[in-house]
């Protein structure tokens, strides 16, 4: 049964999923400690539109670049390999963007929401600062920017 608005279980946001899917149909789920930046906005044109009953023409969608933070992982990991392959471009000539789909999960680790980023491509690796004064993990913060967002549960 499809859940409405009395039978719905408000989600936690802290047990989630992420898994990137490219276009020879590989996937890798990684996980990450932190997403942030879903989320999708209606640009308007200037001017109210003729029936007036919008504040404008609906002319483009704009989305916000996306963040995971993770540990670092080994070059051999399949999310490490496509980033540096892609920051790599120069030699390649290509950035392979792949599918983006993160999901929020309930107790039994099922999907009760999930968002499909579309032709997302990475704009940015940074890692943490090192400091030998600190006993933490090395964590890895990727920034990634898409075409589209597709809520697909």
């Amino acid at each position: 049964m499809t859940p409405d608005s009395k039978t719905w279980t408000p989600p936690v946001s802290f047990h989630f999923s992420v898994e990137f899917q490219w276009a020879d149909n590989s996937r890798s789920s990684a996980s990450f400690a932190e997403v942030e930046g879903l989320g999708q906005e209606i640009v308007l044109s200037g001017g109210v539109s003729r029936a007036e009953a919008l504040p404008g023409f609906p002319t483009a969608m704009k989305m916000p670049d996306i963040t995971l933070k993770r540990s670092l992982e080994p070059l051999s990991e399949p999310i490490s390999r496509w980033l540096n392959r892609s920051f790599n471009f120069l030699d390649n000539g290509w950035i392979e963007p792949c599918k983006l789909v993160i999901c929020l999960l309930d107790k039994e680790g099922e999907a009760t929401a999930a968002w499909v980023c579309m032709q997302a491509v990475p704009l940015k690796w940074t890692l943490h600062p090192l400091d030998a004064s600190e006993s933490r993990l090395a964590i890895e913060t990727l920034t990634l920017r898409y075409t589209r967002l597709i809520r697909s549960k």
